[in-house]
């Protein structure tokens, strides 16, 4: 404003100075003729003023020139129109060199603009505030608006600054910006320019621009409201990516942008958009060394806090990096000396294990495998002090880092303690396999003895085992050690100085206190106590002994002996946590020396139980051979039901087999009625089928009704020319009978269980039994055995008979079981066979 001002003054000046030179020229009339002198009114105005006003002053001049023709008195003639011509030609070149010096002026000043513009820009690198300049720069020279966009990564275009000589205005803007933000899509503007990286140039901003620009009728009426006259959006670049736009418009001012001043945009833009684009990277580079310090920082802080031990190595295998943990876990007092150690060094000081607690080859260390550039699977490590005996278990993972060029930079190791999970799993497959030995075998001393080699070395490096015996006495049944030498001198020592039962710690007083012992360092102090003379304290310091468990084997509230465990050669220092497992493992196996015991006198007293059901020997009866064989099913623990017998009755002889339903007890006791009332009915009644039939009602009578009892039985009576058999039974498989030729014959006789109906029907069968014939009687264990992968059957069986003609009655038996125990050791049910063989 204040140029214009200082333009029109110059040309009011030169006016002015034209009028009173032609007012001089009037005045003096044809005496002096000063026409010519009105050139110097536009020559001044050339200096100073614009050319339209320059052209002006020129006009001005013509019309006094010809005006003061007439007062000269040579209005019209050649001299007139020459000194018109003069003025207007050098009022011509008046108006040309303002134009000139216009234009060299602008350029000018706008190389002063954009040399201004790129020392601001260079103050400053703050992104937002590169963006303020720009704006602030722009207005009012370059316009009456300023508005710099840039594009997200999202697409999104953000408004970064917006200027305005009215706050209010800009205000406005930013109002527009949030509810009318701009976008890729529009057809003008700045997505526009953005999307297509050319500049967009209104000359004159119509109603129909406005319309097109807005979303709709709210948006264009707030447009409207701005008053743009002219406006300009050109891109914002740099190294090749458009990623804004720079809007400029004018309103208050009413200048119309043309090609002119977009190219001067152009140029101040590209010079904005290199400002702007350096403070972005620097701000994102300043950022993101602020995010990677408090990454740093944060990760140093995470990382010393982190209970898994970490390490860092070079490619020479020295350590870089290791957090607190990894200096506590390698024995180092602080990060500063673990760093400072040598790695070889480092791993002098263990010993290491595999998970088979196999010793470990150093170069399989997965930290061994990532510096020759391989990505090493996850390695279970075992860590035992030289010095201090300490173990633990890690869980050790590699992985190389690479640079640029693929080669290995640096390698991270993480130690990940799992010695809490592993001594738990060791605890649990130890107690597992424990009681799957203790279950295995019902011999207590053989499984004590596989016990004790089980908790060697696992969890100790000896295990000896001690049962009281009926005086109280300790007898030692197990002895467990890696070495066999070291166990001849453990035996020797005992033999020479067996364990006093009044000493006042170890087995003894665990035995009489129920009470465990630890003993976490054993001291030579403790051996020397314990030592009864030099030759056994040196016979105990041989056995170099670092720690010591013993625990009491209970029973039944009742303490049936002790297990101790000791440590020597490995370190290892018990603590409470492995007295808690010793004793679990004890408890487990004074379970199994009860029930071994308990097992042993109940089978005892069915064994004993057994014999009395059975008659101890089978009777001489002249002319026919007797035979018999009994083998219980199962372990022989309970009573068998099934029964046999052979007895006088006077009138010939009594043959009986039988099966009762059941075991044990109850099974005993129908048994046992079983025979006595067949021997007592055989006294009353010669009839087989009667005999059966008292039977019957005296299972009725003194049992109840869901136990019963199947039987054969026969009276046996000799004759001249062999013997003569009357058979009944009573639900019982049908007895065989061998001829001497080996066919064999069913004898079948039928009758239904006995015990099970309140009248029993029942039959007698004849059958004469020529010299040579044998006849057997067995009961269903027989024909059963061999399932459940295949039965016997009565098939098997007469197939078998058939192959033992002209065997005696003995043989017979002998065959039969021998197939049985062939077929299954332990057979599904008791099994009875009684042979009749009638002489030649």
């Amino acid at each position: 404003m204040a140029r214009k001002q200082e333009t029109a003054r110059v040309a009011l000046g030169a006016a002015a100075a034209c009028t009173l030179l032609a007012i001089v020229d009037a005045m003096t009339g044809d005496q002096t003729i000063l026409i010519v002198l009105l050139v110097l009114g536009p020559l001044f105005a050339a200096t100073r003023a614009t050319p339209r006003q320059t052209a002006w002053v020129v006009a001005y001049t013509v019309v006094l020139a010809a005006v003061l023709g007439a007062a000269d008195d040579i209005f019209g003639d050649v001299q007139h129109l020459v000194r018109i011509a003069a003025v207007l030609g050098v009022g011509a070149a008046a108006v040309w060199i303002a134009w000139l010096r216009t234009g060299l002026e602008r350029e000018q000043r706008r190389a002063a603009f954009l040399f201004d513009a790129g020392f601001e820009f260079d103050k400053s690198l703050d992104y937002k505030r590169a963006a303020e300049t720009i704006t602030r720069l722009a207005v009012p020279y370059l316009g009456d608006w300023a508005a710099v966009f840039t594009r997200a990564e999202n697409g999104s275009i953000e408004q970064l600054s917006v200027k305005h000589g009215d706050p209010a205005k800009a205000e406005l803007s930013r109002e527009l910006q949030s509810r009318f933000p701009p976008h890729l899509d529009q057809p003008i503007g700045v997505g526009k320019v953005i999307r297509t990286g050319e500049p967009d140039l209104l000359p004159v901003v119509s109603n129909e621009a406005l319309e097109v620009s807005a979303e709709n009728e709210t948006h264009a009426r707030m447009l409207r409201g701005l008053a743009l006259r002219s406006a300009m959006v050109v891109p914002m670049s740099a190294r090749g990516v458009t990623f804004g736009a720079l809007a400029l418009a004018t309103a208050e001012s009413g200048r119309t942008y043309d090609e002119g001043h977009l190219t001067l945009a152009r140029k101040f833009s590209q010079r904005a958009a290199l400002a702007l684009d350096n403070a972005r990277l620097y701000t994102q580079v300043t950022s993101a060394e602020a995010d990677l310090r408090t990454s740093a920082e944060e990760l140093e802080a995470i990382l010393s806090g982190v209970t898994s031990a970490i390490t860092v190595q070079d490619p020479s295998g020295k350590l870089v990096y290791a957090n607190q943990a990894a200096a506590e876990r390698l024995g180092a007092p602080s990060v500063e000396a673990l760093l400072a150690t040598p790695t070889a060094q480092i791993m002098e000081r263990f010993e290491l294990y595999d998970e088979d607690r196999m010793p470990l080859d150093l170069e399989r260390l997965p930290g061994r495998q990532a510096l020759l550039g391989n990505k090493p699977p996850d390695e279970l490590v075992f860590f035992k002090d030289r010095d201090s005996g300490k173990e633990h278990w890690s869980l050790v993972k590699a992985t190389p880092i690479r640079d640029h060029r693929g080669n290995v930079s640096l390698v991270v190791n993480i130690f990940d303690d799992v010695t809490e999970q592993k001594r738990t799993e060791i605890e649990e497959k130890m107690l597992a396999e424990a009681s799957r030995l203790l279950s295995a075998s019902l011999d207590y001393e053989t499984t004590l003895d596989n016990v004790a080699h089980l908790a060697v070395p696992l969890f100790a490096d000896w295990c000896a085992v001690d049962i009281a015996d009926d005086r109280g006495e300790l007898r030692q049944v197990a002895l467990a050690h890696a070495d066999p030498s070291k166990i001849e001198v453990a035996e020797r020592m005992r033999e020479r100085y067996p364990p006093d039962p009044r000493a006042e710690r170890g087995a003894p007083q665990v035995l009489r206190s129920g009470d465990p012992e630890l003993y976490p360092d054993i001291t030579d102090e403790l051996l020397v106590e314990t030592a009864e003379s030099e030759e056994h304290l040196s016979m105990l310091r041989s056995l170099g002994s670092v720690s010591a468990i013993v625990v009491p084997m209970v029973a039944s509230r009742q303490t049936l002996g002790a297990i101790s465990f000791l440590t020597a050669e490995s370190g290892r220092r018990f603590d409470q946590r492995d007295v808690d497992l010793a004793m679990e493992l004890a408890r487990r196996a004074g379970a199994a020396v009860e029930n071994a015991r308990l097992y042993a006198e109940r089978s005892h007293i069915a064994q004993t139980l057994q014999r009395s059901l059975l008659p101890p020997v089978l009777p001489d009866i002249p002319g026919v051979e007797v035979a018999a064989r009994f083998r219980p099913a199962g372990a022989g623990y309970d009573v068998g039901g099934d029964f046999y017998d052979v007895f006088n009755t006077g009138a010939g002889w009594g043959i009986v087999i039988g099966d009762v339903c059941g075991k044990g007890p109850e099974a005993a006791a129908l048994t046992g009625l079983a025979r006595h009332t067949l021997r007592t009915a055989a006294m009353q009644a010669d009839e087989p089928s009667r005999i059966l039939g008292m039977l019957s009602e005296a299972i009725r009578r003194e049992h109840s009704d869901s136990q019963f009892c199947t039987a054969a039985y026969g009276r046996l009576e000799l004759d001249e020319v062999g013997a003569r058999l009357t058979l009944a039974s009573g639900g019982h498989p049908p007895p065989l009978m061998v001829h001497d030729d080996g066919t064999v014959e069913e004898i079948a006789v039928n009758g239904a269980l006995l015990g099970s109906f309140a009248e029993t029907e029942l039959e007698d069968r004849h059958v004469h039994l020529p010299p040579g014939s044998t006849v057997v009687l067995y009961t269903d264990g027989v024909i059963e055995a061999g399932e459940p992968r295949g039965a016997f059957g009565i098939e098997g069986l007469r197939s078998l008979l058939a192959a033992c003609n002209g065997l005696g009655a003995n043989e017979v038996a002998e065959r039969i079981d021998t197939a049985i125990v062939g077929l299954s050791e332990e057979p599904p049910d008791d099994v009875a066979v009684l042979v009749l063989r009638v002489r030649e």
